[in-house]
């Protein structure tokens, strides 16, 4: 009797063991989720991601259409050529919140080709593209864009430029700023346009209550250049209540130049309530059209141009503009600064690249004169205001002494 309820009970586990092996087999087995965000937060308005260090900025690009906010000021300088959030194909779609914190020492450069690449369109900045999307109060600091751009395809291409973002397409940039350098170098069959806010600003953009400092170089063979303190290209859009210092060089020898304060061409823009402080705004291109507030504009109102006057440090050129004293902006030292900053200064660039500054890279350039064997463009030589500097040899020049960078010229090149 013992036996056989031993033996009916050893069916019976073998029964229950079958069961549990056939149920458990019908459950499908979901793959873990991969994480797209290391930091808290949902993405949502509600819960946007929290960004605290430089890895978690670098994880925008993970999901580019969610919310996110700065809570800590991040410090790019890990990343020797910074890969820009969102490009052409996927754009950044979401709403990134400064949060009057600033982004330091991002760095983009190198030399490419389109060609190789299998691009056509290049849209650079701590942002690539953005369309449909919202940025505000984003400080961007001591920034170094130093990039080369060939095309050796027979197809014609496009580098976008820009401090804060290469292109923005049905988007708002609000309460932010841009210090830094911004050098570009485009070879033949390239189009390339350079903006201190973005490059191409379009299909109702707008651009408000921001302000750069910042030194922009733009040279080579392109087949046209198109360069500007806030947008090269706006179309449909609008800026408002922004200002600008520092200076701004088209280096090109012949290629159709596009220069102007706030837009350098476009269709349908507008700029309204705005302050140019420019120091350095030249062009050696000898089709140059220039104009310091924009070109090819539908609206300009309310514009005051104070360069080298102390109208750019009286607080009334910009109330008589509208600017918003009482919760916007803040007249700290010589210039406005943004009040959501509150941890920021009024240490604004010394603007090393002033207008003699210029013209020493202009006769660089295109009198062919090198400086230890050096041409301008590589990184051993070094231009500073008059200055030409090989390693440890300095070599002067003010516009009353080409002739002698002539002699020097001559001479350092006979010894090399």
């Amino acid at each position: 009797m013992k036996k056989q309820i031993k033996r009916n009970l050893a069916c019976l586990m073998a029964v229950i063991t079958l069961v549990v092996s056939i149920q458990t087999s019908a459950v499908p087995v979901v793959a873990e989720e991969e994480q797209v965000y290391s930091g808290y937060g949902l993405g949502s308005s509600e819960s946007p991601y929290v960004i605290e260090n430089a890895g978690q900025m670098n994880e925008v690009r993970n999901d580019l259409s969610a919310y996110y906010v700065l809570e800590n000021d991040i410090d790019l300088s890990g990343y020797e050529d910074w890969t820009p959030i969102g490009d052409d194909e996927n754009a950044f779609t979401g709403h990134f919140n400064g949060n009057g914190h600033i982004i330091y020492n991002v760095k983009i450069k190198g030399s490419k080709n389109f060609n190789e690449l299998n691009k056509t369109v290049e849209h650079l900045g701590v942002f690539g593209c953005i369309r449909d999307a919202e940025i505000q109060n984003l400080g961007v600091e001591n920034a170094s864009y130093d990039v080369t751009y060939y095309n050796s395809g027979n197809s014609y291409c496009f580098l976008h430029l820009g401090g804060i973002a290469g292109s923005i397409d049905n988007s708002k940039i609000s309460q932010s700023y841009f210090r830094g350098n911004i050098r570009g170098y485009a070879g033949e069959r390239v189009y390339v346009r350079s903006g201190g806010i973005a490059s191409s600003v379009i299909n109702s953009s707008e651009i408000s209550n921001c302000y750069t400092d910042a030194d922009t170089n733009i040279s080579g063979l392109p087949v046209n250049a198109m360069i500007s303190g806030i947008a090269a290209w706006m179309e449909n859009s609008t800026i408002d209540k922004c200002y600008i210092l520092g200076s701004m060089l088209g280096a090109m020898k012949d290629s159709p130049t596009y220069l102007a304060g706030f837009c350098a061409s476009g269709t349908n823009g507008k700029v309204n309530n705005c302050v140019f402080a420019l120091s350095g705004f030249k062009s050696t291109s000898s089709k140059v059209l220039k104009n310091e507030i924009g070109n090819f504009i539908t609206q300009s109102e309310n514009i005051s141009v104070v360069a080298d006057s102390p109208d750019v440090s009286d607080k009334t050129t910009y109330t008589g503009r509208g600017w918003d004293f009482d919760s916007i902006w803040n007249m700290k030292g010589s210039y406005p600064i943004l009040q959501i900053f509150k941890g920021a200064d009024n240490k604004f660039l010394s603007h090393s690249q002033s207008v003699q500054d210029l013209d020493m890279v202009t006769y660089i350039l295109y009198n062919k004169k090198t400086f230890g064997g050096l041409l301008y463009g590589d990184s051993r030589l070094k231009v500073n205001g008059a200055n030409a500097i090989v390693g440890d040899k300095t070599y002067t020049i003010d516009e009353n002494q080409i002739s002698f960078l002539d002699t020097v010229a001559k001479k350092y090149n006979q010894k090399n």
